[in-house]
């Protein structure tokens, strides 16, 4: 995902990694002309998981920084959030931004968006399925009604604006059969 320069050529950052299952660390911006300046670093990984709530007012970001002189900018991270019950106001933000390219080459290429799953109402069993790929006991959706916030996986800018990330809300359904008493 982050920016990179490859000679005079230069090429955004694109996207890698499980969409429903995000787990790896965003990468470093390419380039280094002449020696000058630094990379721009890639965002880190959040994962988090909640046996029953997890309610986000504040902002979880692990976006890539931006590049140095001649230096592509680093790639947006990743953000696992598995809970039953996922919430938040129109404060909570998640975010994994591909970061902007440095000064002095101009065509260098900007950080890939990282990529965000937030998992709502999984146990341990659909948890394994969504794992090993299995989606059957699950809904892709928008968003979820209780969740008010942004997110956020834009590519950064350059000479080539960095490939937007991924978000995906998977709800959890109960398997087939199931009763479920309501007092």
């Amino acid at each position: 995902r982050g920016g990179t320069n490859t000679g005079f050529g230069t090429t955004a950052g694109g996207t890698y990694g499980s969409s429903n299952a995000p787990t790896l660390a965003g990468s470093g911006g390419g380039g280094g002309y002449i020696g000058n300046g630094y990379q721009g670093q890639g965002g880190g990984v959040v994962l988090i998981e909640a046996r029953n709530n997890v309610v986000l007012n504040g902002i979880i970001g692990v976006d890539g920084a931006n590049g140095g002189t001649y230096w592509g900018g680093g790639s947006g991270g990743s953000i696992l959030i598995m809970t039953m019950n996922f919430a938040g106001t129109n404060t909570g933000v998640l975010s994994a931004q591909g970061a902007a390219r440095g000064g002095g080459y101009t065509q260098l290429g900007g950080g890939g968006g990282g990529r965000i799953a937030v998992w709502n109402k999984t146990d341990d069993a659909i948890r394994n399925r969504i794992y090993a790929g299995d989606l059957t006991r699950c809904s892709v959706v928008e968003t979820f009604t209780t969740w008010l916030g942004v997110t956020n996986v834009n590519g950064g800018s350059g000479g080539e604006t960095g490939f937007p990330g991924t978000v995906v809300f998977l709800l959890g359904r109960p398997a087939p059969g199931t009763i479920i008493f309501v007092k």
